[in-house]
Parts: structure tokens; C-alpha cells; sequence
């Protein structure tokens, strides 16, 4: 019997490296850990920068196992981190382009404040207008052809009544509603607002007599 098994041959030699290039996993991270003395290691495929390759842990060739250093964890293992501060990053640009307020001289733009409990109206002129902080708060109302209109995060798909095309869907307060009929639209399309606001409360607030906002 042991004359008969005598050395491997040939075709079985190639047998085994082709086994050994077939287990070969493709190239991508199949498993991150961290160990107890807070160095992280993953099993893959290939060098990769930032990392030097060991033989396993039972000491068998094919298996590469990788091992980060502390100043690598940061660079390599959370890329997703970097992403999702990119994401956050792009949403709070959004978000803050869609809180401007839109200036037009066509249209007048009025403070509305609440003192001790009383309303209180400011005209805003331009000067302050174009300033992103005011010394007071309070709700911005664009007044045009008695349309009072404020801003407002309107709902993805929503159509502008003025244009007829649709508000971009993001964050923040992307359009114009007028408080009084409900006409929403673009910010820039509230002054080609043609027809005037039915349901109007404009006049109960008499404009030419409206304090000026101060710096």
C-alpha cells in the first residue's frame, strides 16, 4: 500500500494551485474588527496602502491578514463617516440657500413682531433687507398685489400657480404661500403674481404708517 502512493504527480500539483487561485475572495473588505488592545485588523485580498500583510493566525499560506495602525483607522475604516458629513455638508448648503429671503424692490417687505403679547409691524427698506441678521425677529411678510406671502416648506411635486412648474423638492422653506388664499409658489414668482389676492387682510394693516426697521 505504501509503494503505491509514492509521491503526488504532476496533474495533482497543478490541482492544488488552481485550488489556490479559485479561493482567492475578490478584492473588497470582508471583515473589520478591533482588537483588545485597540488596533483594528481585517481580512482580504492584495497590499493595500496603509497596511502591511501577515500570514493568519493558524499560520496558513493564501490568507492574508491585514492589520491598521490606530493612525490608519481613522483614514481607512470609516469612509461612510466622510460621506455622511459630506451629505450633512450639501443639506445644510441647501437648506440655508432655501432660507433666504427672496429681496425684490417690486414687492414690499414687512416685520411682522410679537411685543408683551401685541403685534407689531416694521417696514423693512432694502438696506436691512439685504442683511443676513436683524436686530429683531419675527415673520417676514411679502406684500404684492395683496397677496401676504411668507415662506414655507412646501411638499415635493407641489406646482407653482404662477409658472405652472414645479417647486424643487428640498429642505427648508424652498417656496412662497400667500397666508390669506393659500396661491403657493416659486420665491422669485410671487411678484408675477397677476391676480390680486381675493381673501386679502392686507388693509387691516395700514403700511403708510408702519414704523421703519432700524439697524
Amino acid at each position: 500500500e505504501l509503494r503505491n502512493k509514492g509521491p503526488p504527480t504532476q496533474t495533482s500539483k497543478s490541482t492544488l494551485i488552481i485550488h489556490s487561485v479559485q479561493r482567492q475572495p475578490q478584492k473588497q473588505l470582508l471583515k473589520v474588527e478591533q482588537t483588545r488592545g485597540g488596533r483594528w485588523h481585517e481580512v482580504a485580498i492584495d497590499d493595500q496602502q496603509g497596511m502591511r500583510e501577515t500570514t493568519g493566525p493558524g499560520g496558513t499560506q493564501g490568507q492574508h491578514v491585514h492589520i491598521l495602525q490606530p493612525s490608519d483607522n481613522q483614514a481607512e475604516v470609516p469612509p461612510r463617516e466622510g460621506s455622511t458629513r459630506s451629505s450633512l455638508s450639501e443639506a445644510s448648503g441647501i437648506s440655508g440657500a432655501s432660507n433666504r429671503t427672496y429681496i425684490n424692490e417690486a414687492s414690499t417687505l414687512v416685520l411682522e413682531t410679537i411685543e408683551n403679547g401685541i403685534k407689531k409691524y416694521y417696514l423693512v427698506p432694502l438696506s436691512i433687507a439685504q442683511k443676513s441678521k436683524w436686530k429683531k425677529k419675527g415673520t417676514k411678510l411679502h406684500i404684492f398685489n395683496d397677496h401676504t406671502f411668507i415662506a414655507k416648506h412646501l411638499p415635493g411635486g407641489t406646482q407653482c400657480q404662477v409658472c405652472s412648474k414645479v417647486l424643487p423638492r428640498r429642505l427648508g422653506k424652498q417656496g412662497y404661500e400667500c397666508r390669506d388664499c393659500q396661491l403657493k409658489c416659486h420665491k422669485m414668482c410671487h411678484i408675477r403674481a397677476d391676480n390680486t389676492c381675493p381673501s386679502s387682510n392686507i388693509q387691516s394693516i395700514e403700511l403708510s404708517l408702519l414704523p421703519v426697521l432700524s439697524e
